[in-house]
């Protein structure tokens, strides 16, 4: 009895994506042109729901996403910065904590209307 492979058959050729590299790599992509969701951009993954997130126009910053919020992260500025070399725009607003004289960073993309 053998084991199944996994993955994708070897005969089967990806359509790659012209311009778009990520890791020195082509990006992939479907048969209807969109990009395909690899990794950090699967549906329901960490980075997917904050992607989104920002990209309705909220803000966000690192006390927002501590457990047991929904994005449940503690490394929110790895993944703005993965997030930021794949071409988004995210910007990044210094806000001081009136009560102890600190900031923190938070998050936001301008969103077109």
């Amino acid at each position: 009895m053998s084991k199944a492979k996994r993955g994708r058959p070897k005969n089967v050729k990806q359509l790659q994506h012209n311009t778009l590299k990520y890791k020195g790599k082509p990006q992939l992509i479907n048969k209807d042109g969109s990009l395909r969701a690899n990794g950090y951009f699967q549906k329901g993954s960490k980075t997917k729901m904050i992607l989104d997130h920002l990209k309705s126009g909220k803000t966000l910053s690192q006390l927002d996403c501590y457990p047991p919020s929904k994005f449940n992260t503690i490394r929110l500025g790895g993944i703005i910065g993965e997030l930021r070399k794949r071409g988004y725009e995210i910007h990044t607003k210094n806000v001081v904590n009136k009560k102890t004289n600190s900031t923190h960073g938070v998050y936001y993309m301008d969103v077109e209307k």
